[in-house]
């Protein structure tokens, strides 16, 4: 996972039975990446679309959206703010979502197109 996450890789699924420890190595996973990362733990991502950017937004410690606004919206928001704040310092962005099989098809798809959730291109 260090490696991957390392490389840019863009999603890395950990599958198991319950109780085989992947809560665990998603924790050992974001306590062991340095400070070029920025780091979003999501322990239950069961959320609609605009609430599951929202709550990345606060994890990633960038200004919250008061209200929740219509997610296109949010995401225009979310281009310029992941370009502008996220980027400027070279560091990557790693979001470690739990319990994924729980979260509905149009969150992950919100998720999926979400710029914060794209690896940079390399110059």
């Amino acid at each position: 996972m260090l490696v991957a996450t390392r490389m840019g890789e863009g999603f890395i699924k950990i599958t198991g039975e319950v109780g085989t420890g992947k809560t665990l190595l998603c924790r050992k996973l974001i306590g062991s990446l340095g400070p070029e990362f920025y780091v979003a733990y999501i322990p239950n991502p069961y959320l609609e679309p605009a609430a599951l950017l929202q709550e990345l937004w606060t994890e990633l410690g960038l200004e919250p959206v008061s209200g929740l606004p219509v997610q296109h919206q949010l995401l225009e928001r979310d281009q310029r703010k992941a370009a502008m704040e996220l980027t400027r310092d070279c560091r990557r962005v790693v979001i470690c979502l739990d319990e994924v099989q729980a979260m509905p098809i149009e969150t992950l798809e919100a998720l999926r197109c979400s710029p914060i959730s794209k690896p940079k291109s390399a110059s």
